[in-house]
């Protein structure tokens, strides 16, 4: 099992909007995430990968072959309650772009 980080970008984000745009650091860590996402969709796609999943005990976010679309990933979203996972929804990405605007977790993800 490999473990990959999203990095949080939130206070990134704040420090390049007050400084009007100046502060980079904000893009280079947005261009990072993005570039893992981008590889995680092609691998996923070319079945290098089976899963990429979000290491949590409270949300559930798990990324894989879609069983519903030939072609596509399907993010399967949920939580937990006591233990118990409730599933709340899943997604179909035909592009990694796709996949980037839906919006990620920032946090540890497992890569098998």
């Amino acid at each position: 099992m490999q473990v990959v980080k999203l990095k949080n970008l939130h206070d990134a984000a704040c420090r390049n909007i007050r400084s009007i745009g100046k502060y980079k650091g904000y893009d280079r860590g947005s261009n990072k995430n993005k570039a893992i996402l981008e590889e995680v969709f092609n691998r996923l796609m070319n079945e290098e990968y089976n899963y990429f999943s979000l290491i949590s005990d409270e949300s559930f976010k798990c990324y894989t072959r879609s069983p519903k679309n030939d072609n596509c990933i399907q993010l399967s979203v949920g939580f937990y309650k006591n233990g118990i996972l409730y599933p709340t929804y899943d997604r179909q990405f035909f592009t990694a772009k796709d996949m980037i605007e839906e919006g990620y977790q920032s946090g540890l993800y497992q890569v098998a």
